[in-house]
């Protein structure tokens, strides 16, 4: 290599001493010196030009022009382009400064680069993917006051600060998620190959491991089971809605998201897991389960008697639905169970959506547009450009005589808030609650990377038919009540209402 460049440099020397004809250039200039996009520039003359991006025309088809020094200089300039071609990887670019001043640093308006992704290793790159598809879908386009450029300047530190640490895969998520804190979100998060896992088979309704359906409580931050799956491992084995994680296989979930916790309780049907549980009256428990092949299906139904407000009167059929949770297959469960409720006799259609924390968003918007007619406003996703897509429903099939009553409480978040605000705002259902929704306005995109790992982003904020923005407020219930709180029975959420 050394000799090669040596070898450009003396055939340069010997060059510029070499009196030649004039030779003129009559065709367009070689694509190595044309700019990347020759529209955003003033079109070159057709003589080949130096620095024609920044108006100066030097034709090099003159060469005897200009003194015996310009003539070295110019020489000497293509054999260093020369040596750094044969000696380096190199990224090649035409200026497109305003100035002369700003291209008289650069060989003949050539800058050259030292490409850096071949220098990046595995690690390095992995936080370069990551801060791309946040670059390209945050929300909030300050990054979190950041700015384009200290927000740049995140990704710079952080890939030097894994100089040296190849291979090290856990300094390169710590780096990953130091670097995601500094846009103080908790949805834009790194995930590990194991919460990817997690959050992926969540979404499809699909899981390897106990059946049970965890959160994060947002008073006390542990993990919670939302939910058990009947004739599910967790469900026979003694664990119930309400309790808290404390260990798997004797590692304790302080500090752990729920999606970790519930890969950690994900394996191969016929192994055992150890659980230490917290029930919601204080005890604390150990348990061993074997995994099963689980089908979630976070919609449940049931024909409920409630008696009337009037006391006196008869007792009203009400069809029961709880969703748990949302994924792919939710609205399709819900259609399932609305036809079931209604052939039963049901003349009063309830949703429970206590402890509901969202998941799949489509599946949240396509659970409303159920209820509602032909060209309701559900839902609109305004992205960081201000720019608002407007969600419609498009009323086939839809249930819209039938009185609705929607259970809600503290829990209630996410998906679950965007099928309730769309309802409540189209007066088509009646909240009822113990206190606000959780508030949670704002709509992730899940990236998946090379590694198996995967990027949340939060995108876009939604606000409701109403033009109302619930981030950080939740929404109110229509009728406040104690006695609907996350362990009353349905019924008592409707007494005296119906």
């Amino acid at each position: 290599m050394k000799r090669l460049a040596l070898v450009a440099v003396c055939l340069a020397l010997t060059n510029a001493f070499v009196a030649r004809p004039r030779r003129e250039w009559t065709k367009t200039p070689p694509s190595i010196l044309q700019a990347p996009n020759p529209t955003s520039v003033p079109a070159c003359p057709t003589t080949l030009t130096q620095r024609c991006a920044v108006g100066r025309e030097e034709p090099f088809g003159d060469e005897r022009s200009g003194s015996l020094f310009d003539r070295l200089r110019r020489q000497l300039g293509a054999a260093v382009i020369s040596a750094a071609l044969v000696a380096t990887p190199v990224t090649l670019s035409v200026s497109q400064g305003p100035g002369r001043q700003e291209a008289s640093g650069m060989l003949g308006g050539i800058r050259l680069e030292r490409s850096v992704a071949a220098a990046l290793s595995e690690e390095q790159s992995l936080v370069v993917d990551v801060w791309r598809e946040v670059n390209r879908q945050f929300v909030d386009g300050t990054f979190n006051g950041l700015g384009a450029e200290g927000w740049k300047n995140k990704k710079l530190d952080t890939v030097k600060s894994l100089t040296g640490k190849e291979g090290d895969t856990e300094a390169a998520y710590k780096a990953i998620r130091s670097m995601l804190g500094a846009l103080s979100d908790p949805y834009t998060r790194f995930l590990t190959p194991e919460q990817y896992d997690a959050l992926a088979s969540a979404a499809t309704g699909s899981s390897a491991g106990t059946g049970v359906q965890l959160q994060i409580d947002p008073n006390s931050g542990k993990v919670v089971v939302v939910t058990t799956v009947k004739g599910g491992p967790a469900a026979g084995g003694g664990v119930s809605a309400g309790d808290e994680i404390l260990e798997v296989d004797g590692e304790s979930t302080s500090g752990a998201t729920a999606e970790l916790v519930a890969a950690k309780m994900r394996g191969a049907p016929g192994t055992e897991v150890s659980l230490a549980l917290k029930h919601s009256g204080g005890k604390t428990e150990r348990l061993t389960l074997t995994r099963a092949a689980v089908k979630v299906s976070p919609v449940q139904s049931d024909l409920l008697s409630v008696a009337s407000a009037k006391g006196a009167g008869p007792s009203v059929p009400v069809g029961l639905i709880t969703i748990s949770s949302f994924s792919q297959e939710t609205p399709s469960q819900l259609v399932e169970a609305l036809r079931g409720v209604t052939q039963k006799g049901a003349r009063v259609i309830a949703v429970d959506l206590r402890g509901n924390a969202g998941g799949y968003m489509p599946a949240g918007v396509e659970a409303a547009k159920l209820f509602l007619p032909p060209g309701a406003k559900v839902i609109s996703e305004v992205k960081r450009d201000g720019v608002a897509e407007t969600f419609l429903s498009e009323g086939v099939g839809s249930e819209t005589k039938a009185p609705l009553f929607l259970l809600v409480d503290g829990r209630t978040a996410s998906a679950s808030e965007i099928m309730a605000a769309a309802l409540q705002d189209n007066k088509r259902a009646f909240l009822i609650g113990p206190s606000k929704t959780f508030g949670k306005g704002r709509i992730q995109n899940v990236v998946p990377l090379e590694d198996g790992s995967g990027v949340s982003v939060t995108k876009a904020k939604y606000v409701t038919p109403s033009g109302k923005d619930i981030h950080g407020v939740g929404l109110t219930p229509d009728q406040i009540s104690t006695t609907c709180g996350p362990t009353d029975a349905p019924e008592n959420c409707l007494a005296g209402i119906l």
